[in-house]
């Protein structure tokens, strides 16, 4: 089994090894080296499968991810063993050839997308909400009423843990007093938030890593868990619709 470990201060705890849900729903506009076709849902079934039984409980989705979310909602049905978290700023228009992202950071705008992503997750209530940044300066997303949104909806019952998805190291530490948890990249050939992950932790702030393996463009499954070693690391993603990458990366884990 995946080891687990405690989210920050949030008294949530999650597996060292995540599932990113990006690719369930989405296509366009992505950064991966290539372009797959959309898993089909038995796919899907499979890799929930093998997650759910090494342990694998944590599922990363949002709005932007397409269809991701209503697939969760769909096949988890509310079943609390996994944990989810979503985002809310982002949603994503999947014209051709490439599809376009559109953000917005106003208060209304999270109430609204916390709503909707309860609707599809089929959950009365979300583990994590992450601001999904498009890399703007902090302090204007603060400004908008995204903070003080997600802030009344933690004191409401209605999300458990506030997070804040970098694009950088400035932005990054300036959100460390802001949210219980940060979304950074640290990978191979990228190392300039590794320092604001270990400040995380001193802070009681939780950190998940998303990019850990650049993308796409790294292959080694053994550089997850080298990810997953750095101090302040509290779970490190792997985004896949691959059941056997999964597993690949699962064992690596354990090596």
């Amino acid at each position: 089994m995946i080891p687990t470990r405690a989210l920050g201060s949030t008294g949530i705890v999650v597996p060292r090894l995540g599932l990113g849900t990006v690719k369930w729903g989405r296509n366009l506009g992505l950064k991966f080296p290539r372009r797959d076709a959309l898993p089909d849902l038995s796919t899907i079934e499979r890799l929930l499968e093998i997650a759910l039984q090494h342990g694998v409980t944590l599922l990363d989705t949002a709005p932007a991810y397409g269809e991701a979310e209503t697939i969760i909602g769909r096949l988890i049905d509310g079943d609390r063993r996994f944990v989810v978290a979503t985002k809310a700023g982002e949603e994503f228009e999947p014209e051709p050839p490439d599809g376009a992202s559109v953000f917005d950071f106003s208060g209304a705008s999270m109430i609204r997308s916390v709503e909707s992503s309860c609707r599809r997750l089929r959950r009365e209530t979300l583990d994590i909400v992450t601001i999904h940044a498009d890399g703007r300066p902090f302090d204007e997303i603060v400004a908008a009423g995204a903070i003080d949104a997600l802030r009344q909806m933690k004191a409401d019952g209605i999300i458990r843990a506030i997070g804040y998805s970098a694009k950088g190291s400035t932005d990054a530490e300036q959100a460390i007093g802001a949210v219980d948890i940060l979304m950074c990249t640290i990978h191979r050939g990228y190392e300039e938030e590794v320092d604001v992950v270990a400040k995380a932790e001193q802070r009681g702030v939780g950190v998940i890593i998303k990019k850990a393996m650049a993308s796409g463009r790294a292959t080694n499954p053994n550089d997850l868990a080298a990810v997953a070693r750095r101090p302040g690391v509290t779970t490190v993603l792997t985004s896949t619709i691959d059941p056997s990458h999964l597993s690949a990366n699962i064992e690596a884990f354990g090596r």
